[in-house]
Formats: structure tokens, sequence, C-alpha cells
């Protein structure tokens, strides 16, 4: 099981709380527990739980962290993106691979509604205008209902 060592922070506590609560509570509730909260643990650190619930290994919540799982491990540190391809502002076809270089690129998912989103763009221009002569790069894609 997950143990920090040194001092804890909340957030430390917490997951310590929920890993030890599932583990030892291998049942429904235990699995509802990980399945709410699979967002603050590492894709090992799931799987690495997963065998506790072997008894209800059919479980809706059990299923839904194996294939969460899976799928984070396709995307986990230091795996390769997954391409996409998009239409830019134009409505020309731009697909990630086009964007990313040897350089640094920070991928800004946000939306026009989306109040904290609106807030982070000017520390995002600010990031941008410090770093871009550094290999920085930013490529932003809106996450909207109404192309217009």
């Amino acid at each position: 099981m997950h143990k920090v060592e040194g001092p804890i922070t909340i957030k430390e506590s917490r997951n310590d709380f929920v890993l030890d609560f599932a583990c030892k509570n291998n049942s429904i509730v235990g699995t509802y527990i990980m399945y709410v909260n699979t967002h603050w643990f590492s894709p090992s650190v799931i799987d690495s739980t997963i065998k506790y619930f072997e008894d209800i290994s059919e479980s809706h919540y059990v299923k839904y962290l194996i294939n969460d799982v899976e799928k984070r491990k396709k995307v986990d540190i230091g795996k390769r993106f997954i391409n996409i391809t998009m239409n830019d502002v134009n409505g020309e076809h731009l697909s990630l691979s086009e964007s990313v270089s040897e350089n640094y690129l920070l991928l800004d998912l946000w939306g026009s509604t989306c109040g904290p989103c609106r807030r982070e763009n000017p520390s995002i221009i600010e990031i941008y205008n410090d770093y871009k002569n550094e290999g920085f790069d930013v490529l932003g894609i809106a996450i909207e209902a109404d192309r217009e």
C-alpha cells in the first residue's frame, strides 16, 4: 500500500486515508470510494489497489477502474502524446503533431464560458511572452458548443 515518508500534506493525508479505506473495505463501498477519487491517483497506484477487489471483480466500479487504468497508461507521464486533428480558427486542418517540435508546448484546453479558464488566459499569455524565445509555445484548443 501507498505510504508517504516525511511531513504529510493534506492531499497526501487524504490520499492515504482513501487508499487505506478502499483496500480494507474490499466491498462495493471500497470500490466506489476509489471510483470517485481516481483523479487523485496515478494509474500505477490504482492498478495496485485493484487486486483487493478480486471478490467483486464484476462490479461496475471495478470494471471502471480497470478500464481507467488502461486508458491512462496510454497517456501517462513519459508517454508519447496521442495525435489529434481539428480545424483551426480558419477552418483549416491542424494536427497536434504539426505543432510539436523540439520545443516545449503547453496544450491549453479552455472554453469561453469557463470562468477559471478565462481568468487564467492573461497568465498564459504572460508566460508565453516571457519564454517564447527559449523554445516555449502554446496551442490553445477552445472547447465550444457553438463555433461562432
